[in-house]
């Protein structure tokens, strides 16, 4: 099996996220590094945000860099246009693979690459 896809983790944001939010959805999976040394890749679907806060995004960027050597690729699924654009260049910023998608399948297949 690809290990992207063995290690693969999900993560579902709805609404319009805040830092608290994002916090929560975070912690399984933060607990999930803590309890192994495996790495992960994650998959982050934000097809239902409406929005986010500042502190939502700097959360995000805090965990991204606390994690860097346990989280390898990060796939975004989303169809907002200035999103994908945010996302292009975070990916730039932290040298991270870290690429926005339309659908869960094109990122899956992302993974499988």
């Amino acid at each position: 099996m690809d290990p992207h896809v063995a290690n693969l983790v999900p993560l579902v944001l709805e609404g319009h996220l805040s830092e608290a939010a994002l916090a929560a959805g975070l912690e399984p999976i933060t607990r999930r590094l803590r309890g192994t040394a495996d790495a992960i890749d994650l998959l982050v679907d934000c097809q239902r945000m409406t929005g986010y806060d500042a502190g939502a995004r700097s959360h995000f960027v805090r965990w991204n860099q606390q994690h860097r050597a346990r989280v390898g690729r990060v796939a975004i699924v989303t169809d907002n246009r200035l999103w994908r654009m945010v996302i292009a260049a975070m990916s730039l910023a932290s040298s991270r693979e870290m690429r926005a998608f339309a659908t869960p399948e094109l990122a899956r297949a992302w993974f499988s690459s």
